[in-house]
């Protein structure tokens, strides 16, 4: 093994969103190891298996993967404690024009091994492990892919080195009702798809389910969502910094939330702006908080939502976030207070979208002002049949909508 200085680089991409710089011990490899991380939650062991990115081993000097000794070679790495690898999953392939061919590759659950051909020195040459997947099968764990064995040098790769920073698993078992969504996928996610799920199961439909939208690994994008394909009815809701939470493609779905409904910092509650049109409904059963974004996407968007406080106990609609109507189709979005509702608005919200559509809001029940200063402002309507709190020393200085007003008695 030569002394210069080497550099290795496992490779990724977009899909993985913390980056780490790990330093091997070796003074004289220099080895750079840059990987994210992979942390998943699990409901019940084994979890379900989970993709890792890409794992490459680059050459910055022509003689990093030595063609001493007879082919074919191999690398050997071993799953960290409490993790396995999908048998058969994964492939190894070689940059073209290289002196590296693949001979074989070998996953099982506890050991992944390659064997090479490497003819000569005169290149700079690449390998990358794709599809490997792993999953937790005993415990919430953290631990390291290694370099365990098989009879390649490579200058800067030995046996004993730690090839990723720490994979981890979270363990929810004790909460059988938590359900959160994967965050290693990109896309529009189905509520009704199991595979959306980290649990691997869809949450049940019976109130009892506390749900929480993850954010993707990677930049930020608005097409990466978990929608609400069908009628859902659960426990609690939050929208976690980063993630994307809307109707699906359609109308007439009906997302009931028992308890409390947050969008957190960064969270993003948003109607898609998706090829057909519909009405969809979010009943919350609990208070409303937004730390985050409530977005209307695409000018020509044709989707509404509905926004029903559906409690028997005091309710509560507060955030420093966005607090608005979203939904710009042929209908009308709304916020609506049922008839048996008792709420107290404590923050201002806006009654038109973000394309400057108005709303409706539908006062049946009862509504609370928090302070003179807490107001509905807009060009959305007002239709109100049931009891207002005033704080303010005027009607108008809370309802501050120009839009229609009916006031039954």
């Amino acid at each position: 093994m030569t002394n210069r200085c080497l550099h290795k680089s496992i490779l990724v991409s977009e899909l993985l969103f913390l980056i780490f710089v790990f330093t091997c011990h070796s003074i004289y490899s220099q080895v750079n190891i840059i990987k994210p991380s992979l942390s998943f939650g699990a409901c019940s062991f084994p979890s379900v298996y989970h993709p890792l990115d890409n794992i490459s081993i680059i050459e910055s000097a022509t003689d990093n993967f030595s063609s001493f000794g007879s082919d074919p070679k191999s690398i050997e790495l071993s799953a960290p404690v409490n993790f396995e690898f999908l048998p058969g999953s994964g492939f190894a392939v070689v940059n073209g024009g290289g002196n590296l061919t693949i001979v074989s590759f070998t996953s099982t659950a506890t050991t992944v091994t390659i064997e090479y051909n490497c003819i000569q020195v005169n290149q700079k040459d690449k390998m990358t492990i794709i599809g490997l997947e792993i999953r937790a099968i005993n415990s919430a764990s953290s631990g390291n892919i290694t370099r365990t064995g098989g009879t390649g040098i490579i200058a800067g790769c030995s046996s004993g080195q730690t090839l990723t920073t720490v994979l981890s698993s979270t363990d929810h078992t004790g909460n059988p009702h938590y359900y959160a969504t994967v965050s290693y996928k990109a896309g529009l996610l189905n509520w009704s798809d199991a595979s959306s799920w980290e649990c691997g199961s869809v949450p049940p439909n019976d109130g009892t389910a506390i749900v929480v939208v993850n954010a993707y690994q990677g930049a930020f994008s608005k097409s990466n969502a978990l929608v609400f394909d069908q009628n859902a009815d659960v426990q609690s809701l939050d929208i976690e910094g980063d993630a994307n939470f809307s109707p699906g493609e359609g109308g007439g779905k009906t997302l009931t939330v028992q308890g409390d409904f947050n969008i957190l910092s960064n969270g993003n509650l948003r109607n898609l702006d998706l090829p057909l049109s519909g009405s969809n409904t979010i009943q919350i059963g609990g208070n409303f908080i937004s730390e985050g974004f409530m977005i209307t996407d695409g000018a020509g968007n044709t989707y509404n939502l509905t926004l029903e406080m559906i409690g028997t106990n005091p309710q509560s609609i507060s955030g420093s976030g966005t607090l608005r109507m979203i939904g710009s189709g042929s209908g009308v979005s709304s916020l609506l207070i049922n008839e048996a509702s008792d709420v107290t608005l404590e923050s201002g919200f806006r009654t038109t979208d973000d394309n400057g559509i108005p709303g409706e809001v539908i006062v049946n029940g009862t509504l609370r002002f928090a302070d003179e200063f807490t107001i509905l402002s807009g060009s959305g309507a007002l239709t109100l049949s049931g009891y207002t709190e005033l704080k303010a020393p005027s009607f108008n200085e809370h309802y501050a909508m120009i839009g229609t007003r009916l006031i039954e008695s």
